[in-house]
C-alpha cells in the first residue's frame, strides 16, 4: 500500500514484479486518480484520520512519503502506527523470543 500517493510512482517502479499496489490519495491534495488510472493502477481517496475498511493483515508493505508530517497537526503519530499495524501481515511484527 502506498499511503500518500500522488501520481502512482511507487506502483510504476514496481510494475515488473508480480505484486499489486493500493494507491491511496489523501483527500487534502488535488485529484490525481486519473493519472494513476492511466498508468494501469488503481487507487482510492482516503482521509487517514478516518477508518480504512480492509481485511486485517492484508498488506505486506506500507510505503509512506511525508504522511506523518502532514497528519501531525490532526493526529498523534502513535495512533497512526497503531492503526497501521492492523493492516500488516503478522510476520513483519513477529518478535524473536530468546530462551
Amino acid at each position: 500500500m502506498d499511503m500518500r500517493e500522488l501520481y502512482g510512482g511507487f506502483a510504476a517502479a514496481l510494475k515488473d514484479l508480480k505484486l499489486w499496489v493500493m494507491n491511496v490519495v489523501p483527500v487534502d491534495v488535488h485529484d490525481t486518480l486519473p493519472v494513476i488510472y492511466e498508468r494501469g493502477s488503481f487507487g482510492i481517496f482516503h482521509d487517514w484520520c478516518e477508518s480504512f475498511n480492509t481485511y486485517p493483515r492484508t498488506y505486506d508493505l506500507l510505503h509512506d512519503d511525508h504522511l506523518f508530517s502532514t497528519l501531525r497537526k490532526r493526529l498523534e503519530p502513535n495512533f497512526i502506527l497503531l492503526k497501521l499495524s492492523f493492516f500488516l501481515v503478522r510476520t513483519f511484527w513477529r518478535r524473536s523470543v530468546s530462551t
